[in-house]
């Protein structure tokens, strides 16, 4: 794994952890309001006791996102389909070239292929590589190795598996921001009830008001940063498909995508909200770790 995944879970784990015990504080002063104490919490002990909650409620989710049933599950439910035919045959091809020149084993990865028009490719959890049909038509196979090498780099970082992790460890952050939106609908309902009504609204609008500044004063920041270390993965897998000699054909691969999406620099708004870096630095990139490694770049093809 590398130092920016490991960086990212912790800043993940930490962002979760406040808003979980916030939510969990607030829910058990509620209940407390109509039921007796629970038994299962000691006087004394709540602190305790919600902190060991917020760890269940983030890391149990993060350990079932990376079993292997939940990682092919989120790979179809991205699009990714059994790959059959001729498509099978280039993606078996170029994965043995990738696994020959990193000293890896084919039967240890499942191919897919995306079932969308776009030019694209992913990787997820620590098996699997996907390129959409798109891709598969308009690259070629030298192209399409070198795109193939870059999700392995992903996948040998450990890009996607922390990925997943922090996927995990945020499902039920949105789980909670549904609860707020229940719970306010609900007191809309009993909004009209003399009493009742004023009592609710005080307090769901203290319950907004700490949810609304944990999203800026924490989620936001740490959008931003994920979005940083994201940008981070791709110049470290680019460097590691150059690494196992594929460089030449990532970079083939990349100047095909540039050409079809068409040529174009990002703004500094752009570049602040993408989750990957422009192609032009990336391609300067790729060319000094080709030059450093001594690699030569055959005439550009295109279809």
């Amino acid at each position: 794994m590398s130092l920016t995944s490991l960086i990212l879970m912790i800043l993940t784990f930490i962002v979760n952890f406040i808003i979980h015990f916030l939510f969990w504080v607030i829910t058990y002063n509620l209940i407390s309001l109509f039921l007796e104490p629970s038994p299962f919490i000691s006087p004394g002990q709540e602190w305790d006791f919600f902190g060991r909650l917020c760890c269940i409620s983030i890391l149990a989710p993060a350990v079932i996102f990376s079993l292997g049933p939940m990682q092919r599950f989120l790979v179809w439910s991205e699009g990714g389909r059994s790959v059959s035919g001729e498509w099978r045959m280039r993606m078996e091809r170029a994965l043995e070239e990738i696994c020959e020149q990193a000293h890896l084993h084919p039967g240890d990865y499942n191919l897919y292929v995306g079932d969308t028009q776009e030019l694209n490719a992913f990787a997820l959890g620590n098996r699997h590589i996907a390129v959409t049909a798109g891709a598969l038509q308009y690259l070629n196979d030298r192209e399409l190795t070198g795109i193939m090498a870059h999700e392995m780099g992903h996948l040998q970082k450990g890009h996607t598996k922390a990925g997943l992790f922090i996927v995990g460890m945020n499902w039920f952050g949105r789980v909670i921001a549904r609860v707020y939106m229940i719970m306010n609908v609900l007191c809309r309902l009993v909004s009209w009830v003399p009493v009742l009504g004023w009592m609710v609204s005080i307090i769901m609008f203290f319950i907004n008001l700490q949810y609304t500044v944990c999203i800026f004063l924490l989620q936001i920041p740490a959008f931003f940063l994920m979005l940083s270390g994201q940008r981070e993965e791709e110049y470290e897998a680019d460097h590691y498909a150059c690494c196992i000699g594929l460089g030449k054909e990532l970079e083939q691969g990349l100047m095909v995508l540039d050409d079809y999406y068409g040529s174009h620099q990002m703004g500094f708004l752009e570049r602040l909200q993408s989750d990957h870096p422009d192609t032009k630095n990336r391609l300067k990139r790729i060319r000094k770790y080709n030059e450093k490694l001594k690699v030569v770049l055959p005439a550009h093809h295109t279809q």
